[in-house]
């Protein structure tokens, strides 16, 4: 784009933002620290191949990328006449399409609250805050659209399953 800046004569350029994308490559910074070798080796790949490109040291693009997440919902609901009920009445927005989706993409199969987050960040666009998706799936569970699958205390490794209905 260095060329076209330089250009003398007024120059209209139109950027084309592919939000799903944009999404999928972000999403891929969740699967760092998965448990599958094969997902943490494509993951850390990925994440270097778009840092690289966007000639970024890694870190940088983690805090860049969290920190541009902050900036848009800030901006998104500052101009609203109800920020605070924007941003309720968008999470629950978020809350429900994230609930169909786990119904729909994980019917037949087992789940972990991971593997929930990993497909609503790269699939959808039914993005939750960090804490959400795994209240998400209790309430869910609460609330007999999920049952657990094994016994003991809850963690990271937990799998559940669509209910049969």
């Amino acid at each position: 784009m260095l060329p076209i800046f330089k250009r003398k004569a007024t120059t209209e350029v139109l950027i084309t933002l592919q939000t799903g994308g944009i999404a999928t490559k972000a999403g891929w910074f969740a699967k760092e620290n998965s448990s599958k070798p094969g997902e943490r080796e494509t993951a850390r790949k990925l994440t270097n191949h778009l840092a690289a490109a966007l000639d970024l040291p890694t870190d940088k693009l983690r805090d860049g990328w969290q920190e541009s997440l902050e900036d848009l919902y800030s901006e998104l609901y500052s101009g609203t006449l109800f920020p605070d009920f924007a941003e309720q009445r968008d999470q629950q927005t978020g809350r429900a399409l994230a609930r169909r989706e786990i119904l729909r993409e994980f019917a037949g199969k087992s789940f972990t609250v991971e593997d929930v987050k990993q497909h609503c960040m790269q699939e959808t666009d039914c993005v939750l805050k960090e804490g959400d998706y795994r209240n998400l799936v209790l309430e869910m569970r609460r609330n007999g659209e999920l049952e657990r699958i094994g016994s003991g205390p809850i963690a990271r490794d937990t799998k559940f399953k669509v209910a049969s209905v």
